[in-house]
Protein backbone atom coordinates (compact mmCIF):
# COMPACT_ATOMS: atom_id res chain seq x y z
CA UNK A 1 0.00 0.00 0.00
CA UNK A 2 1.01 3.52 -0.71
CA UNK A 3 2.52 5.53 1.69
CA UNK A 4 1.53 9.31 1.98
CA UNK A 5 2.97 12.17 3.47
CA UNK A 6 2.75 16.06 3.22
CA UNK A 7 6.36 16.16 2.19
CA UNK A 8 6.12 13.52 -0.53
CA UNK A 9 2.65 15.04 -1.83
CA UNK A 10 4.00 18.31 -2.54
CA UNK A 11 7.22 17.07 -4.14
CA UNK A 12 4.87 14.97 -6.34
CA UNK A 13 2.79 17.77 -7.23
CA UNK A 14 5.69 20.09 -8.17
CA UNK A 15 7.09 17.73 -10.24
CA UNK A 16 3.56 17.96 -11.99
CA UNK A 17 3.06 21.24 -12.39
CA UNK A 18 6.63 21.97 -13.90
CA UNK A 19 5.79 19.55 -16.49
CA UNK A 20 2.45 21.38 -16.93
CA UNK A 21 3.45 24.97 -17.38
CA UNK A 22 6.12 23.25 -20.28
CA UNK A 23 3.03 21.72 -21.89
CA UNK A 24 1.14 25.40 -21.58
CA UNK A 25 4.24 26.73 -23.04
CA UNK A 26 3.88 24.53 -26.28
CA UNK A 27 -0.16 24.97 -26.17
CA UNK A 28 0.59 29.20 -26.16
CA UNK A 29 2.68 28.35 -29.49
CA UNK A 30 0.08 26.06 -31.27
CA UNK A 31 -2.56 28.32 -30.33
CA UNK A 32 -3.29 30.15 -33.38
CA UNK A 33 -3.99 26.94 -35.31
CA UNK A 34 -6.66 25.48 -32.66
CA UNK A 35 -10.35 26.51 -32.26
CA UNK A 36 -10.35 29.00 -29.08
CA UNK A 37 -11.68 27.89 -25.66
CA UNK A 38 -12.82 31.56 -24.77
CA UNK A 39 -14.75 31.19 -28.20
CA UNK A 40 -18.35 31.44 -27.02
CA UNK A 41 -19.91 30.05 -30.14
CA UNK A 42 -17.78 27.74 -30.31
CA UNK A 43 -18.80 26.44 -27.07
CA UNK A 44 -22.25 26.79 -27.31
CA UNK A 45 -22.22 24.39 -30.57
CA UNK A 46 -20.02 22.02 -28.75
CA UNK A 47 -22.23 21.84 -26.00
CA UNK A 48 -25.15 21.00 -28.23
CA UNK A 49 -23.61 18.06 -30.02
CA UNK A 50 -23.11 16.46 -26.13
CA UNK A 51 -25.51 14.34 -23.81
CA UNK A 52 -28.61 16.10 -21.97
CA UNK A 53 -27.98 17.57 -18.74
CA UNK A 54 -28.38 15.71 -16.03
CA UNK A 55 -30.66 18.35 -14.60
CA UNK A 56 -31.93 17.27 -11.23
CA UNK A 57 -29.38 17.79 -8.72
CA UNK A 58 -28.88 15.34 -5.94
CA UNK A 59 -26.79 15.33 -2.99
CA UNK A 60 -23.18 13.34 -3.33
CA UNK A 61 -23.19 13.22 -7.06
CA UNK A 62 -19.79 13.74 -8.88
CA UNK A 63 -20.23 15.80 -11.52
CA UNK A 64 -19.03 17.33 -14.59
CA UNK A 65 -19.56 21.37 -15.29
CA UNK A 66 -20.30 23.01 -18.27
CA UNK A 67 -19.22 26.58 -17.65
CA UNK A 68 -15.67 26.33 -16.89
CA UNK A 69 -12.93 27.32 -18.62
CA UNK A 70 -11.05 23.50 -17.88
CA UNK A 71 -12.94 20.34 -17.52
CA UNK A 72 -13.85 20.38 -14.03
CA UNK A 73 -15.40 17.58 -11.96
CA UNK A 74 -16.80 18.17 -8.17
CA UNK A 75 -18.66 16.78 -5.80
CA UNK A 76 -22.42 18.78 -5.02
CA UNK A 77 -23.33 18.42 -1.47
CA UNK A 78 -26.69 20.58 0.38
CA UNK A 79 -26.48 24.05 1.28
CA UNK A 80 -29.87 25.93 0.96
CA UNK A 81 -33.36 26.02 -0.95
CA UNK A 82 -31.55 26.94 -3.97
CA UNK A 83 -28.33 26.75 -3.83
CA UNK A 84 -25.64 23.86 -3.14
CA UNK A 85 -21.90 23.47 -2.08
CA UNK A 86 -19.67 22.51 -5.17
CA UNK A 87 -16.14 20.91 -4.14
CA UNK A 88 -14.22 20.45 -7.05
CA UNK A 89 -11.67 17.75 -8.01
CA UNK A 90 -7.86 19.57 -8.86
CA UNK A 91 -6.57 19.69 -12.12
CA UNK A 92 -3.44 17.99 -10.70
CA UNK A 93 -3.03 14.42 -9.52
CA UNK A 94 -1.42 15.54 -6.05
CA UNK A 95 -2.38 17.76 -3.64
CA UNK A 96 -1.02 21.69 -3.45
CA UNK A 97 -1.96 22.39 -0.49
CA UNK A 98 -3.04 21.48 3.17
CA UNK A 99 -6.51 22.15 2.01
CA UNK A 100 -6.53 19.69 -0.59
CA UNK A 101 -6.65 15.85 -0.12
CA UNK A 102 -6.19 12.81 -2.06
CA UNK A 103 -9.58 10.62 -3.18
CA UNK A 104 -10.15 7.06 -1.67
CA UNK A 105 -10.84 6.41 -5.25
CA UNK A 106 -7.45 6.62 -7.13
CA UNK A 107 -7.99 4.69 -10.43
CA UNK A 108 -10.84 7.29 -11.42
CA UNK A 109 -9.96 9.31 -14.19
CA UNK A 110 -7.89 12.71 -15.09
CA UNK A 111 -9.15 15.46 -13.03
CA UNK A 112 -10.31 13.45 -10.30
CA UNK A 113 -7.99 12.27 -8.15
CA UNK A 114 -7.63 15.38 -5.69
CA UNK A 115 -10.25 17.32 -4.03
CA UNK A 116 -9.63 20.74 -3.48
CA UNK A 117 -11.71 21.82 -0.17
CA UNK A 118 -10.40 25.68 -0.11
CA UNK A 119 -12.12 26.44 -3.70
CA UNK A 120 -15.37 25.40 -2.19
CA UNK A 121 -18.07 27.54 -3.56
CA UNK A 122 -22.10 27.64 -3.23
CA UNK A 123 -23.55 27.25 -6.79
CA UNK A 124 -27.15 28.24 -7.91
CA UNK A 125 -28.68 25.01 -8.44
CA UNK A 126 -30.04 26.00 -11.79
CA UNK A 127 -26.40 26.51 -13.09
CA UNK A 128 -25.67 23.20 -11.36
CA UNK A 129 -28.03 21.79 -13.46
CA UNK A 130 -26.46 22.47 -16.62
CA UNK A 131 -23.94 19.55 -16.23
CA UNK A 132 -23.78 16.00 -16.42
CA UNK A 133 -23.81 13.31 -13.03
CA UNK A 134 -21.35 10.43 -13.86
CA UNK A 135 -20.93 8.87 -10.28
CA UNK A 136 -21.43 9.07 -6.56
CA UNK A 137 -18.74 10.31 -3.65
CA UNK A 138 -17.86 7.33 -1.39
CA UNK A 139 -19.04 6.83 1.85
CA UNK A 140 -14.97 7.13 3.02
CA UNK A 141 -14.36 10.37 1.33
CA UNK A 142 -17.77 11.88 1.88
CA UNK A 143 -16.53 11.52 5.85
CA UNK A 144 -13.31 12.67 4.31
CA UNK A 145 -14.49 15.81 3.22
CA UNK A 146 -16.66 16.61 6.36
CA UNK A 147 -13.72 16.79 8.36
CA UNK A 148 -11.72 18.76 6.09
CA UNK A 149 -14.35 21.15 5.87
CA UNK A 150 -14.57 21.71 9.27
CA UNK A 151 -10.92 22.28 9.62
CA UNK A 152 -10.87 24.65 6.96
CA UNK A 153 -14.04 26.68 8.37
CA UNK A 154 -14.58 25.59 11.99
CA UNK A 155 -10.63 25.07 12.75
CA UNK A 156 -11.00 21.72 14.17
CA UNK A 157 -8.31 19.31 14.13
CA UNK A 158 -7.36 16.70 11.18
CA UNK A 159 -6.35 13.04 12.63
CA UNK A 160 -2.91 12.60 11.52
CA UNK A 161 -4.23 9.78 8.66
CA UNK A 162 -5.72 12.33 7.12
CA UNK A 163 -2.80 15.04 7.14
CA UNK A 164 -1.12 12.73 5.33
CA UNK A 165 -2.94 12.29 2.23
CA UNK A 166 -2.85 16.65 1.94
CA UNK A 167 0.22 18.63 0.96
CA UNK A 168 2.44 21.09 3.02
CA UNK A 169 1.00 24.39 3.88
CA UNK A 170 1.50 27.06 1.43
CA UNK A 171 3.70 29.48 2.20
CA UNK A 172 3.74 33.51 1.57
CA UNK A 173 6.28 33.16 -1.51
CA UNK A 174 5.36 30.14 -3.09
CA UNK A 175 5.29 28.73 -6.46
CA UNK A 176 2.18 27.18 -5.78
CA UNK A 177 0.04 30.21 -5.52
CA UNK A 178 0.45 30.45 -9.19
CA UNK A 179 -1.92 26.99 -9.47
CA UNK A 180 -4.24 28.10 -7.12
CA UNK A 181 -4.20 31.42 -9.35
CA UNK A 182 -5.22 29.23 -11.88
CA UNK A 183 -7.69 27.16 -10.47
CA UNK A 184 -9.69 30.37 -9.40
CA UNK A 185 -9.53 31.65 -13.06
CA UNK A 186 -11.34 28.45 -14.28
CA UNK A 187 -14.47 29.28 -12.65
CA UNK A 188 -14.30 33.27 -13.24
CA UNK A 189 -17.09 32.75 -15.78
CA UNK A 190 -19.61 30.12 -13.28
CA UNK A 191 -18.73 32.44 -10.75
CA UNK A 192 -19.58 35.82 -12.51
CA UNK A 193 -23.47 34.23 -13.93
CA UNK A 194 -23.96 32.70 -10.16
CA UNK A 195 -23.49 35.92 -8.72
CA UNK A 196 -25.68 37.79 -11.62
CA UNK A 197 -28.87 35.44 -10.56
CA UNK A 198 -28.01 35.76 -6.97
CA UNK A 199 -28.47 39.52 -7.64
CA UNK A 200 -31.52 39.13 -9.36
CA UNK A 201 -33.09 36.22 -6.67
CA UNK A 202 -32.32 39.10 -4.00
CA UNK A 203 -34.51 41.75 -5.78
CA UNK A 204 -37.20 39.50 -5.96
CA UNK A 205 -36.71 38.76 -2.41
CA UNK A 206 -36.46 42.13 -0.85
CA UNK A 207 -38.31 44.29 -3.05
CA UNK A 208 -41.58 41.93 -4.07
CA UNK A 209 -43.91 45.32 -3.53
CA UNK A 210 -42.15 46.92 -6.09
CA UNK A 211 -42.30 44.00 -8.53
CA UNK A 212 -45.68 43.12 -7.57
CA UNK A 213 -46.82 46.48 -8.42
CA UNK A 214 -44.92 46.36 -11.87
CA UNK A 215 -46.23 42.98 -13.15
CA UNK A 216 -49.96 43.01 -11.74
CA UNK A 217 -51.96 45.23 -13.79
CA UNK A 218 -50.54 44.04 -17.08
CA UNK A 219 -50.37 40.13 -16.18
CA UNK A 220 -54.33 40.71 -15.14
CA UNK A 221 -55.09 42.17 -18.18
CA UNK A 222 -53.18 40.20 -20.15
CA UNK A 223 -54.62 37.34 -19.00
CA UNK A 224 -58.18 38.48 -18.90
CA UNK A 225 -58.08 39.46 -22.75
CA UNK A 226 -56.24 36.40 -23.84
CA UNK A 227 -59.73 34.22 -24.34
CA UNK A 228 -59.26 30.69 -23.07
CA UNK A 229 -55.69 31.15 -21.70
CA UNK A 230 -57.40 32.07 -17.97
CA UNK A 231 -56.17 29.53 -16.35
CA UNK A 232 -52.72 29.67 -17.62
CA UNK A 233 -49.38 31.23 -15.98
CA UNK A 234 -48.42 34.17 -17.53
CA UNK A 235 -44.21 34.41 -18.69
CA UNK A 236 -42.36 37.73 -18.65
CA UNK A 237 -38.87 38.18 -20.00
CA UNK A 238 -37.14 41.01 -17.88
CA UNK A 239 -34.78 43.70 -19.41
CA UNK A 240 -33.15 46.07 -16.26
CA UNK A 241 -36.72 47.41 -14.47
CA UNK A 242 -39.00 46.02 -17.59
CA UNK A 243 -41.25 43.27 -17.70
CA UNK A 244 -42.32 42.50 -21.16
CA UNK A 245 -45.17 40.13 -21.43
CA UNK A 246 -44.46 37.52 -24.25
CA UNK A 247 -46.91 34.13 -23.82
CA UNK A 248 -49.27 32.60 -21.32
CA UNK A 249 -48.13 29.16 -20.48
CA UNK A 250 -50.48 25.56 -19.79
CA UNK A 251 -49.28 24.42 -16.65
CA UNK A 252 -50.09 20.05 -16.66
CA UNK A 253 -51.53 18.31 -13.72
CA UNK A 254 -52.11 21.63 -11.45
CA UNK A 255 -53.52 21.10 -8.15
CA UNK A 256 -54.46 23.97 -5.60
CA UNK A 257 -51.43 24.65 -3.18
CA UNK A 258 -52.59 25.61 0.48
CA UNK A 259 -50.78 28.42 2.08
CA UNK A 260 -47.79 27.67 3.54
CA UNK A 261 -47.55 24.12 2.02
CA UNK A 262 -44.30 23.05 -0.33
CA UNK A 263 -45.27 23.69 -4.00
CA UNK A 264 -45.22 20.60 -5.85
CA UNK A 265 -42.85 20.00 -9.02
CA UNK A 266 -44.88 21.71 -11.25
CA UNK A 267 -44.50 21.89 -15.31
CA UNK A 268 -45.56 24.17 -17.70
CA UNK A 269 -45.46 22.99 -21.63
CA UNK A 270 -44.68 25.30 -24.80
CA UNK A 271 -44.48 23.93 -28.46
CA UNK A 272 -41.83 27.05 -28.90
CA UNK A 273 -39.42 28.66 -27.26
CA UNK A 274 -40.88 32.11 -26.83
CA UNK A 275 -38.61 35.00 -27.55
CA UNK A 276 -35.79 36.11 -25.04
CA UNK A 277 -35.89 32.54 -24.15
CA UNK A 278 -33.19 29.78 -24.06
CA UNK A 279 -33.10 26.69 -23.10
CA UNK A 280 -31.78 25.54 -19.96
CA UNK A 281 -32.35 29.32 -18.81
CA UNK A 282 -33.33 29.74 -15.24
CA UNK A 283 -36.61 31.23 -14.39
CA UNK A 284 -38.03 32.56 -11.37
CA UNK A 285 -41.96 31.77 -10.35
CA UNK A 286 -43.44 34.97 -8.80
CA UNK A 287 -46.80 34.85 -6.88
CA UNK A 288 -49.15 36.90 -8.79
CA UNK A 289 -51.68 38.79 -5.53
CA UNK A 290 -48.41 39.10 -3.62
CA UNK A 291 -45.70 39.63 -5.36
CA UNK A 292 -43.75 37.16 -3.58
CA UNK A 293 -40.71 34.93 -4.99
CA UNK A 294 -41.80 31.30 -4.76
CA UNK A 295 -39.54 29.16 -6.03
CA UNK A 296 -36.85 29.36 -9.53
CA UNK A 297 -36.99 26.23 -12.20
CA UNK A 298 -34.96 25.73 -15.67
CA UNK A 299 -36.44 25.41 -18.87
CA UNK A 300 -35.21 22.06 -20.37
CA UNK A 301 -35.62 20.95 -23.66
CA UNK A 302 -37.73 18.20 -24.43
CA UNK A 303 -39.49 15.52 -27.65
CA UNK A 304 -42.11 18.27 -29.11
CA UNK A 305 -41.27 21.47 -27.15
CA UNK A 306 -39.45 22.91 -23.83
CA UNK A 307 -40.53 22.00 -20.57
CA UNK A 308 -40.41 25.07 -17.84
CA UNK A 309 -40.05 22.69 -14.58
CA UNK A 310 -40.06 23.78 -11.11
CA UNK A 311 -37.09 22.92 -9.42
CA UNK A 312 -36.67 24.32 -6.06
CA UNK A 313 -39.55 26.34 -4.08
CA UNK A 314 -38.90 28.01 -0.85
CA UNK A 315 -41.25 25.89 1.18
CA UNK A 316 -41.38 28.26 4.05
CA UNK A 317 -44.81 29.12 6.38
CA UNK A 318 -45.31 32.56 3.82
CA UNK A 319 -45.67 30.72 0.94
CA UNK A 320 -49.22 32.24 -0.29
CA UNK A 321 -52.41 29.81 -1.32
CA UNK A 322 -52.15 28.92 -5.01
CA UNK A 323 -55.58 28.66 -6.48
CA UNK A 324 -54.80 28.55 -9.55
CA UNK A 325 -51.87 28.54 -12.61
CA UNK A 326 -52.75 32.14 -13.07
CA UNK A 327 -51.43 32.52 -9.51
CA UNK A 328 -47.77 31.82 -10.97
CA UNK A 329 -45.95 34.66 -13.03
CA UNK A 330 -42.81 32.53 -14.73
CA UNK A 331 -40.04 35.13 -15.19
CA UNK A 332 -37.00 34.96 -17.59
CA UNK A 333 -34.08 37.60 -17.48
CA UNK A 334 -33.23 38.53 -20.73
CA UNK A 335 -29.32 37.87 -21.12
Amino acid sequence: MKKFTQEKNTWAFLREFKFLENMDKCDDEEAEFAPSSHDEEFRRLAAETVTPFDWRVRKGELRMLSQTENLTYGVVLPWDWSHSLFVPFSHSAHPASDQEFYSENQARGAFQQVFQVWNARTVNNTLLARSWAIDEISETDMNRLNLFLKNLWLGEELPQGLVDLSGLPLQEKDIRRKFISRELENFASLDAEDTAIDLWQNEFSENESSIFNSLKTGAVLELQAAAGKTFRSPLYVCSGQEFQFVDALELEAFEVVPAGQQIPGFTWFTEKLPAGCQKYQEVFMVHCQSGKLLGSGLIIPVKGGFEFNLLYDLGNADTPEIRTPADIQLIIRKK
